[in-house]
Parts: structure tokens; sequence; C-alpha cells
């Protein structure tokens, strides 16, 4: 399964853990790594987990709904090998073929989560 997703994720040090923590406020997902070198991997994995967990249990529209997300549904496009979502700075997941994708947008602005936003926050 095809996942590609571009998400904005907050950083703190835990002094009493020892180790970096990551959270992405639309997903409501923590994760941690004991290298800040290596926190944006740790996070890359937590969103794959996450997504495919939640798509292999056929739960991932209620999911992305409860966040906050809605689901944009693109007609299938004869060219495959045209991307089907354009780096413009957004925020979206997507997951699926490029002929057929799942694509979740990220609201501009997000109240939920906004106090634990504040909490990672330096």
């Amino acid at each position: 399964m095809r996942i590609k997703f571009a998400l904005r994720y907050w950083v703190r040090r835990d002094d009493e853990a020892k180790t970096f923590v990551a959270y992405i406020p639309v997903l409501r997902l923590y994760t941690q790594s004991k290298d800040k070198a290596r926190l944006g991997e740790a996070v890359k994995d937590l969103v794959y987990n996450f997504v495919q967990l939640c798509h292999g249990r056929g739960i991932l529209d209620d999911v992305m709904r409860e966040r906050g997300l809605s689901r944009i549904v693109d007609s299938p496009q004869a060219d495959s090998t045209r991307p089907v979502v354009e780096d413009d700075g957004e925020e979206y997941i997507m997951v699926g073929t490029p002929a057929e994708p799942e694509r979740y947008a990220v609201p501009i602005t997000l109240l939920v989560g906004e106090r634990e936003m504040a909490e990672c926050l330096p």
C-alpha cells in the first residue's frame, strides 16, 4: 500500500526521560527518540504504522473524520505517472495507488489539540 503524507509536528526535550518527544497535532499522536536526528524517522514510522493499521481494520475514514480531516475524492487519472498530490506546502495524507487514492486534507485551523501543542512548545 502506498502512503504519502506531509504533516507538521512539534518537538520538545523531555529531560527527565532523556529523550526527544514529537507530537503530531492533527493525528493526536506522540512518538519519541533518544536522538533528535532519528526523531524524524520515528515520526515517519508512527504515521505509516498508524495509517496502515487503521486502513487494514477498515476504520481509516472514521479515524480521519474524528480528527477533523476530510476525504478528497479525486477523479482517476489517465496518466498514472503524474503525481496525484503536488507538494504545495499543505498538510495531507494520501493512501492507495496513484490511480485510486484516498486523500485526506488537513484543515487550516485546528482547534482540537491546541492544549497538547502548547505543552510541546519550548
